[in-house]
């Protein structure tokens, strides 16, 4: 993949995080959340006397479910999911006054999954207002769906989670802290040099793959962030005539691959576009994805275009041109984070938001 935007990974020379952005917390300040709430809520209210249910498919630290709460209505519903338990518990904790089921509120439910497999949980989470009922019947229920596809700043900044090459740390990267899949360092270690390169050059288009890999091999064990980081340098300079090919941001581009690898991200990503968005939700409702390197960006462009990721479907039209079985209408242009946003949290500054409306998977009338 060519031109990888990198994720913006901590390094010295990402500006600190401003705590008094709306909606920020220690745990992690949310990109673009005006932006993401009015795609999701196109409507300042609900529509029939129906209360609408959101899913915010990656809580994190609860930013932007907190915006949605904020805004909806009483008895509407936001259901947060998140494979670490950690960030549900302390976004639970956070958003504790949305857990009471009050009727002057909307209502939080937090659920424990990765987002790749929300549409099988939900068929069997009861709904907070007709206990009888389940969530999920054989029709879509959601009226929008959020994907912030990046990592979040207490997940970078734990050392023991090993994200980060700028913390001393196991070299660990597993999104679920109780995860029992390969670590990083397990693949370090396990791989051989050949898978290694790829790993490197598939995810982080690193043009020293080869390199890097063999100086891993040579260096085992590599169980710390420390000794990936010093395997790394031993091969690459601290500065360079390119700043794409400095110690900074190679080191950047291996962590991002040994990230995605660890936490199989494309593969779950490709699930929760192709299956699961379109079984969750409603015609007319929103898929909203913000993501932060171009593989991502490349998938989420594909399926609200195509409906899938991994090739370009022909479109197929009637004898009047409409377009038949379309799933997505994408919705105006990618945008990113405001100069001033980027200012205040760095890490916005590789953020692409897209946007797609539901369709009925019949026909699209041209204008």
């Amino acid at each position: 993949a060519k031109n990888t935007r990198l994720f913006s990974v901590s390094t010295p020379g990402t500006p600190p995080v401003d705590e008094s952005l709306p909606h920020s917390s220690s745990y992690h300040t949310p990109v673009m959340v005006n932006e993401c709430i009015s795609a999701l809520l196109p409507h300042s209210t609900t529509t029939n006397n129906t209360p609408r249910i959101i899913i915010d498919a990656t809580l994190g630290g609860g930013g932007h479910t907190s915006a949605l709460l904020s805004t909806l209505s009483p008895a509407d519903i936001v259901i947060g999911c998140d494979v670490d338990p950690d960030a549900l518990a302390a976004t639970s904790a956070r958003l504790s006054p949305y857990l009471q089921n009050d009727p002057n509120l909307p209502t939080f439910l937090p659920l424990r999954t990765n987002f790749r497999d929300i549409y099988k949980k939900l068929a069997a989470l009861p709904h907070p207002h007709r206990p009888n009922d389940e969530l999920l019947g054989p029709h879509p229920v959601a009226d929008g769906l959020l994907l912030d596809l990046g990592v979040s700043s207490h997940q970078i900044d734990a050392p023991e989670r090993g994200f980060s090459f700028t913390n001393a740390g196991p070299l660990d990267m597993r999104m679920s802290s109780s995860s029992s899949a390969l670590s990083a360092a397990d693949v370090c270690n396990v791989y051989d040099e050949s898978d290694l390169a790829r790993v490197f050059r598939t995810y982080g288009d690193e043009p020293r793959a080869r390199k890097i890999a063999r100086r891993i091999v040579a260096r085992r064990p590599v169980v710390t962030t420390d000794e990936l980081v010093a395997a790394v340098r031993d091969v690459v300079p601290k500065f360079a005539k390119s700043r794409r090919m400095g110690e900074t941001a190679t080191l950047a581009r291996v962590f991002q691959s040994l990230r995605i690898v660890v936490n199989d991200e494309m593969e779950a990503l490709k699930e929760v576009l192709e299956v699961g968005a379109p079984r969750l939700i409603k015609p007319g409702g929103r898929l909203v994805a913000l993501s932060y390197h171009s593989l991502e960006d490349r998938m989420v462009k594909r399926v609200m275009k195509f409906g899938v990721v991994d090739k370009v479907v022909r479109e197929e039209r009637d004898i009047y041109g409409n377009v038949l079985g379309r799933k997505w209408k994408g919705l105006g242009k990618a945008r990113r984070a405001s100069e001033e946003e980027v200012e205040k949290n760095g890490r916005a500054r590789s953020a692409m938001l897209r946007v797609a409306e539901r369709l009925e998977e019949e026909v699209e009338r041209t204008e």
